[in-house]
């Protein structure tokens, strides 16, 4: 029994030692039995550790952890369906290209189908969104050089170019406490497998050169990525260079920065169709996820414009683009050397960009207590912005200003309002700095329980919550649009509560029930409710009450739809 216990825990002690080695900045564990030696093995000796009772929330803290600070997040969580609740977070890690690394303790191979408690089939289990797993059996227990090679061979897979989450599942039987003594130590050296980056090729830059020389009227279209510092720049050069106008997404990371060509307006200005029958592009370089607005989705599927993407991520796998560049971006626009376009396709651009600008002013001006104006005072008096998902990351998108400051993060995978709260915390947790939610009133009931998580973890953050009474945004469903055009008043009023998911919930309430400070707040009251929330450590929850109708007036008058 002692040397079946050294040798359990001789490889949960790898196992810690290989996610230290490999990089891995913190481990996020929820409670368990089976997954003892786990958890006694990485507080021993493995990464920073915090402890998160529910493992949905656990998984999406990781994430909002990973995610802001680009570097893996680890999670360890006991047998049975204690690991499938990490389902969730690891959709949007696949989807984001986040490394987030899910270790999950097992019962002993002979349990499954015996009815065994808390015993499921964990091979596999999180299917094809894992870059890299294995399932690290009991054989092999005695063999810890195995173990850690292992370990470093699937926590390699979660890096870029193809960064993602991974799976390390490990069998262990009874008796679960550690012996009297353990085997400490190891003879043998630990390193990741080397990168296969082979950095940027002469043919890639051959093609991305021809592809803008031959362009007349070119557009850079930036979607959702988070955009490290070298990279930004990069693009904001050859868009200075070129005199291609880079329509920036909200989540882009390159609207804070500022910059010449930069449009922060494309999805208006697409949706004008006095405007885009005139600018239509003869080439679009496309660079991350596909933009937040449907207006600009729409346009772009509907232009004849040969594309050409950069993805280093792989988030491009199926045919259409011309050409898919998978270098690392910052070094091949810097191989490029474009012939700049004509200076009035560039001036068309900058001055319909201009003429938004003032929308936008006078929106905040003379509409102070609409989502759109609320979003405004967040993005400029916050520093660090979790934009949750559904009508909050849309906002960011319509109001978000040129060269404001604010860093924005959001989970832009999968895109589902799934776990905003626990990945805002995890954000905090990651970066050591406050955090700002931005959140609608159904993703803040989705996870409430996180505020929990927030608590427990000590993290300042401040949740601003957007109560309009439901989820607004499928009011814009066309089904339901024309069952209200129509009269049909109980059709519609059924299809709404189908959809929309009215509540009346007292958010203030629900989150004083987690110790939470919160408070109801006018929406023209946000500046100053900011500012109240920063001076207080913690978490804070503010709760603004809106009118849904007012908000779609107001994209009506920006969008001039």
């Amino acid at each position: 029994m002692t040397d079946h216990r050294r040798r359990a825990y001789a490889t949960a002690d790898t196992i810690a030692a290989a996610l230290a080695e490999g990089g891995v900045a913190r481990v996020i564990i929820s409670p368990g039995s089976r997954s003892t030696p786990l958890v006694l093995a990485v507080s021993d000796s493995g990464p920073p550790t915090d402890v998160v009772l529910d493992e949905r929330s656990a998984g999406f803290t990781a994430l909002g952890s990973a995610r802001t600070t680009g570097r893996p997040a680890a999670l360890v969580c006991t047998s049975g369906s204690a690991a499938a609740n990490y389902l969730p977070a690891m959709v949007e890690a696949d989807r984001g290209r986040v490394p987030l690394v899910v270790v999950t303790a097992d019962r002993p191979p002979g349990f499954l189908d015996r009815d065994a408690p808390q015993t499921i089939n964990q091979i596999g289990l999180y299917g094809s969104a894992v870059r890299a797993s294995a399932n690290l059996a009991v054989a092999h227990e005695c063999d810890p050089e195995w173990v850690a090679g292992e370990v470093l061979r699937v926590l390699g897979a979660a890096y870029p170019p193809n960064a993602g989450p991974v799976h390390l599942n490990v069998p262990f039987d009874k008796p679960l406490e550690p012996p009297e003594r353990r085997d400490t130590g190891q003879s043998f050296e630990m390193s990741l497998p080397e990168s296969q980056d082979e950095g940027v090729l002469g043919p890639s830059v051959e093609t991305l050169q021809g592809f803008m020389d031959r362009a007349a009227e070119g557009v850079i279209v930036a979607g959702p990525r988070r955009t490290d510092q070298a990279e930004g720049d990069a693009v904001l050069r050859l868009a200075a260079r070129s005199g291609w106008p880079i329509l920036a997404d909200g989540m882009s990371g390159l609207r804070s920065r500022g910059g010449e060509n930069l449009v922060t307006t494309g999805d208006v200005l697409v949706g004008d169709r006095s405007f885009s029958a005139l600018q239509t592009p003869d080439a679009v370089i496309r660079i991350g996820g596909m933009p937040t607005g449907t207006i600009t989705q729409n346009w772009l599927e509907g232009l004849r414009a040969p594309e050409v993407v950069l993805d280093p991520d792989f988030r491009w796998m199926a045919a259409g683009p011309e050409a898919i560049l998978r270098d690392p971006i910052a070094p091949l626009l810097e191989r490029v050397s474009p012939s700049p376009l004509d200076g009035a396709w560039t001036r068309a651009w900058r001055s319909a960009e201009l003429g938004v600008l003032e929308r936008r002013c006078y929106e905040r001006t003379h509409h102070p207590d609409t989502e759109l104006a609320l979003t405004a005072d967040v993005l400029d008096n916050e520093a660090l912005v979790w934009a949750g998902s559904s009508m909050p990351v849309r906002h960011v998108n319509a109001m978000l200003e040129p060269g404001c400051g604010a860093a924005v993060f959001g989970n832009r995978g999968a895109c589902g309002i799934d776990g905003a709260l626990a990945s805002a915390a995890g954000a905090a947790l990651g970066l050591g700095q406050r955090v700002t939610a931005l959140v609608g009133d159904l993703t803040f009931l989705h996870d409430a329980g996180s505020l929990s998580t927030a608590r427990a973890l000590g993290v300042d953050l401040s949740i601003v919550v957007l109560d309009n009474g439901g989820g607004a945004i499928f009011e814009m469903l066309p089904y339901l649009r024309s069952l209200r055009e129509s009269g049909g008043e109980g059709a519609y009023a059924q299809a709404r509560e189908l959809f929309v998911t009215p509540h009346d919930h007292d958010l203030v309430a629900v989150a004083g029930g987690f110790g939470v400070m919160a408070e109801g707040i006018e929406p023209t009251d946000m500046v100053e409710a900011l500012r109240r929330a920063r001076s207080r450590p913690g978490v804070s929850v503010l709760v603004a009450k809106t009118d849904p109708e007012a908000m779609f007036a107001a994209y009506h008058r920006l969008y001039r739809t």
